[in-house]
């Protein structure tokens, strides 16, 4: 497994809080309902879907061995449509979207081995997805659970195509969060502790810059919204890594 095998634990507080500004997506858009009916270069829009999470063989699980690793979960897109400019024939319009994203939470158990020696001759090897001599080394059963949600900005020019229908493409940065907890059993006495000893890491890392990109196909105020998030990590020292990489998601949306 691709993570410290140092039992300190790393925590880290977070400077801004996320759910206030849901709190206040809510409270905006009760304020404005009646003066968005008469405002049409802004909208109050909201979104519900599904992602699938990137998740990386040898990061708190192996592929070879058995777990129950599931990467889909329910996903919720709030926020806020500024409708810039219209569209002029070939010319596109633009949208800016300031959006609340709930990537999904998930829960796995993975058999987890020792990663493989410099010499390869033991350990889990992610290229085979065994292990290396037919021994695995120290194995380990990880119950790992956690999150991301984020705050994207993002331009979406688009065209309208007849009939009401319109098709556009969204990309701009974001502001992501993930929190993972893993825990891991030893099987049996080894380099790790006594049989039964339990390893806890945490991974609560401070807001990280991200990207988001995606396309839409809609008619008048609903969509469907195909996105792919990236929530890109540094491993240094005794950072413990998510276990996602990024987010596929696809959401039905309305706008009003």
């Amino acid at each position: 497994m691709a993570i410290p095998n140092r039992s300190e634990t790393l925590k880290r507080t977070l400077p801004i809080d996320v759910s206030l500004f849901v709190a206040g997506l809510f409270i905006g858009m009760f304020i404005g309902m009646q003066s968005c009916q008469a405002e049409t270069w802004f909208q109050f829009e909201s979104g519900i879907g599904a992602t699938y999470g990137e998740k990386s063989d040898g990061r708190w699980y192996n592929g070879g061995l058995p777990n129950s690793t599931g990467t889909t979960a329910p996903s919720i897109r709030l926020g806020l449509q500024f409708n810039a400019l219209e569209p002029d024939g070939w010319v596109p319009g633009v949208k800016l979207h300031l959006t609340y994203n709930w990537l999904g939470n998930y829960n796995w158990t993975a058999l987890a081995a020792e990663d493989q020696d410099a010499g390869h001759t033991y350990g889990y090897n992610p290229s085979t997805r065994h292990c290396n001599n037919n021994n695995c080394g120290s194995e380990r059963v990880f119950h790992t659970t956690g999150w991301t949600q984020d705050i994207a900005l993002t331009v979406e020019p688009y065209w309208n195509i007849g009939n009401g229908w319109h098709v556009g493409m969204e990309v701009g940065p974001v502001v992501y969060i993930s929190k993972m907890d893993s825990s891991a059993t030893n099987l049996t006495e080894s380099r790790f502790g006594a049989a039964g000893a339990v390893e806890n890491f945490h991974h609560r890392q401070s807001p990280a810059l991200g990207a988001m990109a995606g396309v839409s196909l809609g008619k008048g105020p609903l969509s469907l919204r195909y996105d792919y998030t990236y929530t890109p990590y540094h491993s240094s020292g005794n950072y413990v890594p998510p276990a996602m990489n990024g987010y596929h998601r696809l959401t039905l949306n309305y706008v009003w």
